[in-house]
């Protein structure tokens, strides 16, 4: 009996609307009739019409209609051969509105209005750096654009009212010849997009991704990033560009207005997301005249002032610290700081005011400011830490464990004999357990203890090879 799939995704080539986007008029006619025919043909009556619009995105796309994109935005990472791609929320916005003319020439699938155009650096005038910009201009700014050379799209007349001309967009300006070479062709737009239904999504993937039930557009671009460096990704709107996706624009046509409905960038790189060596580098580059001014800590922008008590928050975050919220044992809810083991400047000493050791709670290593009243959690997370990883150790735990036990066991039997004398003269027990408590109370036991204690600590090395688990 095979088990039930906790993940099924239905792919649907497209979507087509019942209505498109635009003006419609329905007429509504009345005629009484029976089995002789029309009763009313003299005193018909007048015919009903009602006009609405159904209106679409267009120019503007509300943020919430994005789902998610890859690569993440301002990511590094071997993406070489990864094509870019947007999910949308609203699975049939891509085919919302008609990019292959009137209704009557719909064909039997209808291609995405939208695409993903991709763009390296130095490859887009106004965006140099590849970082995702765009400019704002009005519709009609886009429409007819007053630079000479620069198209904008060939929308139908009177398919733009003069609000919605005046509102504004977001735009980028593509020089011919690259426009020519990213766009999409006519007959591959069809393949640049998709419906993604997302069934019995309810558990997380083994990669950790987790996918939401609901039905979803994905949007491909048609360039992979192959070299290294920045790109900026755009997903624009082909409508009005008709006949101009064939590699063919009007004589004289210098670049390329579109409109920009969303946009992000990211960093495509041949091998590893980082160099540790040259992370390293510059990490410790900072503190070449300054040994603890380094780079692993937050960035201190806020301006000096005369105030003391900023002079110790910002030489708290310069040395490497950071504020995390603390619940104290008495419920109030406060901030305390924290270092992690990572910054090399100088460590405050071990806490040992009120517990000289060993501590055997994370609350004997807390550091206390009574000039600020307030706790530095560093050590205190370091032992919860230390603890985590011991009790992590198979043999660490088993160890501890018999050794637990073994000591109640011998409490127990050292009180039943302290409390039965007559089982004390019989217990095969109770010999050596006598004399190991006179051992302990002898003052040489005691003089051993202390001289022990105070002389050199004695380590042996431990022999070499694996250590067999229990």
């Amino acid at each position: 009996m095979s088990a039930e799939p906790d993940l099924r995704i239905h792919f649907l080539d497209h979507l087509i609307p019942r209505a498109t986007p635009g003006d419609y008029r329905v007429v509504v006619k009345n005629t009484l009739t029976d089995s002789g025919g029309e009763l009313d043909a003299q005193d018909k009556l007048p015919p009903s019409e009602e006009t609405f619009e159904i209106k679409a995105v267009r120019f503007v796309l509300n943020e919430a209609s994005v789902h998610a994109y890859y690569p993440p935005r301002e990511s590094t990472g071997a993406y070489t051969r990864t094509l870019p791609h947007i999910t949308l929320s609203r699975s049939i916005l891509p085919w919302e509105r008609n990019l292959a003319g009137t209704r009557a020439e719909q064909p039997p699938a209808r291609p995405p209005w939208l695409a993903l155009l991709v763009f390296a650096e130095n490859e887009l005038p106004d965006d140099p750096a590849a970082s995702g910009v765009t400019a704002s201009r009005t519709v009609a700014e886009l429409r007819n654009p007053a630079e000479a050379g620069v198209k904008g799209p060939n929308l139908p007349a009177g398919g733009v009212d003069e609000d919605e001309d005046r509102s504004t967009c977001r735009t980028v300006d593509v020089p011919a010849d690259l426009f020519n070479a990213v766009a999409p062709r006519d007959d591959e737009m069809y393949y640049l997009a998709h419906v993604r239904k997302v069934v019995d999504a309810s558990k997380t993937r083994a990669d950790g991704e987790v996918l939401k039930e609901g039905e979803y557009a994905v949007v491909n671009a048609s360039r992979f990033p192959h070299n290294p460096g920045n790109y900026a990704v755009h997903l624009v709107s082909l409508e009005g560009f008709e006949g101009r996706l064939s590699g063919t624009l009007p004589d004289g046509t210098t670049a390329v207005r579109l409109c920009s409905l969303h946009s992000w960038s990211f960093t495509s790189s041949e091998g590893p997301a980082a160099d540790p060596g040259a992370l390293l580098e510059n990490l410790v580059a900072p503190g070449a005249e300054e040994p603890e001014k380094l780079a692993l800590r937050l960035p201190v922008t806020a301006p000096a002032t005369d105030d003391t008590e900023d002079d110790y928050v910002r030489d708290r975050l310069e040395r490497g610290y950071t504020a995390v919220p603390q619940l104290t044992l008495s419920g109030e809810r406060t901030f305390a700081w924290y270092r992690g083991p990572a910054t090399p400047v100088t460590a405050f000493d071990v806490p040992t005011e009120h517990s000289p050791g060993p501590h055997t709670t994370s609350d004997h290593a807390l550091i206390y400011e009574p000039e600020h009243g307030i706790f530095d959690v560093s050590y205190a997370a370091a032992w919860t830490l230390g603890r985590a990883i011991g009790l992590a150790d198979p043999e660490y735990t088993t160890t501890v464990s018999r050794a637990r036990r073994e000591l109640a066991n011998r409490a127990t039997t050292l009180m039943a004999l302290a409390a039965d004398p007559a089982r004390a003269s019989v217990d095969p027990d109770a010999p050596p357990a006598l004399g190991a408590l006179r051992e302990l109370a002898s003052a040489r036991f005691r003089e051993q203890l202390s001289t022990g204690l105070k002389g050199p600590s004695s380590r042996t090395t431990p022999a070499a090879g694996p250590r067999s688990r229990e």
